[in-house]
């Protein structure tokens, strides 16, 4: 059942980031991205109260002084992402707010500790991060006029043994495979390019 809501969410999400835009374009009303604002944090009333009195979701002030800063912070950076919407293009905007929404899960799983969730969530979040990374890193190629196709690989030596083949121009993983074929005596090795991390010894 989780699968088919996560459609529908990603169905929601993507229409809910093509009327921001929509909603955004007009760069002569100056106060477009607050109506923007003032229209999702409608919709989010409404949903808030379906789950205190449909639902009896338990509220207090505590409860409301305690998630008022995150709020307040949720609340400007949705007015700072419509102003924006008004300047740069949806393609741009979108994969910034799914760069920060999944650094601010890896930051939490720092601090907050990798026991407290279970092996699905740590997976989800993983995927969440790829997910932004791989949106960025298509969009740069787009906007560069670079015809690019994204190939799923299961592990570094296989990643190595498709760009040695020719099957991939550019791999993604550890340094430490392309010392494994250099080492081997290879003379057409990989060379890495770019360190994204260094949690691989390097």
């Amino acid at each position: 059942m989780w699968f088919w809501l996560s459609l529908v969410t990603l169905i929601c999400w993507s229409g809910s980031d093509l009327f921001s835009k929509i909603g955004c374009r007009d760069a002569k009303d100056k106060y477009s991205h607050l109506k923007m604002v003032m229209a999702v944090g409608l919709v989010m009333g409404i949903h808030a109260m379906y789950e205190i009195f449909a639902n009896g979701t338990e509220i207090s002030l505590q409860i409301m002084l305690t998630y008022l800063p995150v709020s307040l912070l949720y609340i400007l950076s949705m007015a700072m992402g419509y102003l924006g919407l008004r300047y740069i293009e949806l393609s741009i905007s979108s994969p910034i707010c799914n760069s920060s929404g999944a650094l601010v899960a890896v930051m939490t799983l720092f601090m907050v500790g990798f026991s407290e969730y279970s092996p699905l969530a740590l997976g989800a979040v993983a995927l969440v991060c790829v997910g932004a990374i791989g949106l960025g890193v298509v969009d740069y190629f787009e906007d560069e006029g670079l015809d690019v196709d994204i190939i799923l690989t299961s592990g570094a030596d296989a990643v190595a043994a498709s760009v040695m083949s020719g099957d991939a121009e550019i791999g993604f993983c550890g340094s430490e495979q392309s010392i494994y074929v250099y080492n081997s005596g290879k003379k057409d090795y990989i060379v890495n390019f770019a360190a994204l991390t260094k949690r691989d010894g390097s």
